[in-house]
């Protein structure tokens, strides 16, 4: 059981170090400076390699009690320790969570910053474009709405 909880505070602990990285890995996405990025990016997943190896740990543990989650080892060894175990548990589970919310968030960020890079691009290259009110794809030579440079185009 000591074993369990040890191994929890430990998940705990390193999957809100993660949450403090993703709002920096946010704020840096935001700011769009990239500088700190890669230095949150390699924390990360040292964070992430430790808590592999800590949920292999926990894994091992649940083996040898003959259980296969949590819950189980929770009814099957319920004493004093439980409630902090319980607790601990719903703590990651909560963490977790928020951890799943922030990574859509830098996500969603990461795609609209590629789309604004990529027509950035687009319109630096002279990218050609079909017009704004025209049929997609109607790019004949005798269509009444030709082509426009990407610079004139609204997107």
């Amino acid at each position: 059981m000591e074993k369990m909880i040890k191994i929890l505070k430990a998940q705990l602990f390193l999957c809100e170090k993660l949450l403090e990285l993703n709002e920096k890995y946010r704020k840096d996405l935001l700011d769009r400076t990239t500088g700190h990025s890669r230095d949150i990016i390699a924390q990360q997943e040292e964070c992430m390699g430790k808590i592999m190896a800590l949920e292999s740990r926990k894994q091992a543990e649940l083996k040898q009690a003959a259980v296969a989650t949590l819950e189980e080892f929770l009814v099957q060894k319920s004493n004093k320790a439980d409630d902090s175990l319980r607790n601990l548990n719903e703590r990651l589970r909560m963490t977790a969570d928020r951890l799943k919310r922030w990574n859509h968030h830098n996500h969603e960020l990461l795609q609209k910053n590629m789309a604004f890079i990529d027509f950035s691009i687009n319109v630096l290259t002279n990218t050609m474009t079909d017009s704004t009110y025209a049929k997609q794809g109607n790019t004949s030579p005798n269509a009444v709405v030709s082509q426009k440079k990407m610079f004139d185009q609204m997107i």
